[in-house]
C-alpha cells in the first residue's frame, strides 16, 4: 500500500521534528516500523517525482515533463507486480498530473482519477481548463476549490471500497492524497487548530491572487496564513492515513501489509525568496516523509542514512517477489533494517528538473535545466546557466552559505 501526500515537505512532519502536532498518527505509525529520516524526492514536482518512484529511474531519465506523459520505455511497479499475480489499483486526487493522461495508470487493472461530473466535462477541453481556473469565475459560481478536486476522505472510500472486493487476492494500490497542494483550502473535517488569521474564507488564495505573480506579492502576514492552512491540511491526512491504517486492522489485513508513507515534493514559504514547488532544487522541495512498515520490519527502526524515493521501486519489488531478482535499478531500503551494517555506506542521490517553464525571473528554473547531487553531507545544486551552488546541508540547513569556489570544498 503506497500512500503519496502530495505537496508534503519532510520538515512540515511532527515526527521528523516539526514543533507543531501535525502528525501525531504517523508519529505512532513510525514506531511500528522504519521511519527515514533523510529521504528525498527524485524530482521537485509531481510527474517527474511519481514516474521515477514507479520505475525505479531517476527522473532525467524518463519522458515525464511538464507537457509530456510517461511512456512506455521503463517498466513500471505495477506492471510488474501485475505480472506476479497482484490486483493492482490506483486512486488519485490530483486530476492534473497523476491521471492516466500523464500515463501513470500503466500496470493497474483498476484506476480512479476522474469522477463523472459537469466539473470534469468543463475540465476535459483547454478552453475549458483555462475557464473554471479563473478566480472570477469561480466567485461566480460559487465554488472555492478547483473544479473535481478530491479529498483525502473521499480516495480512502474509494480505496476501502475496492479493498473489500478483492478477497484473497495480494494486492498492490497506489492512494495519491492532494489536500496540501494549493490552492490552500480549511480541510473538510474539523477542529481547525493552526490557523491564526480568519475572514478571508475558506479559499486563502483566492482572497490574494492565485497566479505566480499574485503569488510572490503576498506580505509575510498572507504567507503566515497560507502555512497555517498547509499544516491543518497536513493534520486532517494524518487523520485520513490512520484511517486507512484502522480499517485494515479491523478487517484483519494490515499485519500482512506492507504500509508505505510519503510524499512526492515538498513546498517552499520563502526561502531562498521563493514560493510553491518545481522551482528550484533546494531542501524545502527535495526532502520528503517515508515510512515504511510491514511484515518483516522491526519496529521501532529508525534510519539516518540520506535515501531516494526511486529506490522504493526495487524495495516493493523485493517484498512482492522475495527476492532481489527485479526489473528495477537501484537499491533496496531494507538493507536499512536487515543488514544495518551495508547500509553505512552513503549514497550518491540526484535530483532534476527541466526548465524554461517559467518566466519568474526569482524562480532558477527560468534558466534552464537544474541538477543536483546530495552526498552527505553537501547538497551540490547546477543551475541552467551553469552557475553552482554547494551547501554543507548538516550545519546550514536553510542553505543560506553557498561554498561553491571555496578552495576548502574543492
Amino acid at each position: 500500500l503506497l500512500l503519496v501526500l502530495d505537496t508534503v515537505r519532510g520538515d512540515a512532519m511532527s515526527f521528523l521534528g516539526y514543533p507543531r502536532p501535525t502528525t501525531p498518527h504517523m508519529a505512532a505509525l513510525a514506531t511500528r516500523g522504519a521511519l527515514f529520516q533523510h529521504a528525498f524526492a527524485a524530482a521537485p514536482w509531481t510527474l517527474p517525482s511519481h514516474a521515477s518512484m514507479f520505475t525505479g529511474r531517476g527522473a532525467a531519465e524518463l519522458s515525464a515533463d511538464w507537457r509530456t506523459p510517461l511512456d512506455g520505455r521503463f517498466p513500471t511497479l505495477a506492471e510488474f507486480l501485475d505480472r506476479e499475480g497482484y490486483c493492482t489499483a490506483g486512486f488519485v486526487g490530483n486530476l492534473i498530473y497523476t491521471s492516466r493522461r500523464q500515463g501513470l495508470d500503466r500496470g493497474f487493472q483498476h484506476y480512479e482519477d476522474y469522477p463523472v461530473s459537469l466539473g470534469q466535462f468543463a475540465l476535459g477541453t483547454a478552453f475549458g481548463r483555462w475557464f473554471t481556473s479563473r478566480r472570477t469565475v469561480r466567485r461566480l459560481l460559487g465554488v472555492s476549490n478547483v473544479l473535481d478536486r478530491k479529498t483525502a476522505g473521499t480516495i480512502d472510500q474509494e480505496f476501502l471500497r475496492w479493498h473489500a472486493s478483492v478477497g484473497n487476492c495480494p494486492y498492490f494500490a497506489f492512494l495519491n492524497y492532494f489536500d496540501a497542494h494549493e490552492p490552500r483550502m480549511a480541510p473538510p473535517a474539523p477542529p481547525i487548530r493552526f490557523t491564526r488569521a480568519s475572514g478571508l474564507g475558506p479559499y486563502h488564495y483566492g482572497a490574494y491572487d492565485v497566479s505566480q505573480r499574485g503569488l510572490y506579492s503576498l506580505d509575510s502576514a498572507q504567507v503566515a496564513v497560507i502555512r497555517d492552512l498547509y499544516d491543518e491540511n497536513i493534520a486532517y491526512l494524518d487523520a485520513m492515513v490512520q484511517r486507512v491504517v484502522d480499517t485494515l486492522a479491523a478487517r484483519g489485513d494490515l499485519d500482512h501489509t506492507v504500509v508505505v508513507v510519503t510524499s512526492d515534493h515538498g513546498e517552499q514559504f520563502g526561502e531562498h525568496g521563493l514560493q510553491d514547488h518545481g522551482n528550484s532544487l533546494y531542501l524545502p522541495l527535495l526532502r520528503v516523509p517515508l515510512l515504511i512498515l510491514g511484515p518483516g520490519i522491526p519496529p521501532n527502526t529508525t534510519c539516518g542514512d540520506w535515501v531516494s524515493l526511486r529506490d522504493l521501486t526495487a524495495t516493493l519489488a523485493e517484498f512482492a517477489a522475495g527476492s532481489n531478482q527485479t526489473p528495477f535499478p537501484g537499491r533496496s531500503l531494507a538493507s536499512c533494517w536487515h543488514r544495518p551494517e551495508a547500509a553505512t555506506a552513503p549514497d550518491t542521490l540526484v535530483a532534476s528538473v527541466t526548465g524554461g517553464f517559467s518566466s519568474n525571473r526569482r524562480e532558477p528554473i527560468r534558466l534552464g535545466n537544474l541538477d543536483a547531487i546530495l552526498a552527505y553531507p553537501y547538497h551540490y545544486i547546477r543551475n541552467g546557466d551553469g552557475s553552482e551552488e554547494l551547501y554543507q546541508v548538516v550545519t546550514d540547513p536553510a542553505e543560506d552559505l553557498n561554498l561553491a569556489g571555496d578552495p576548502a570544498t574543492a
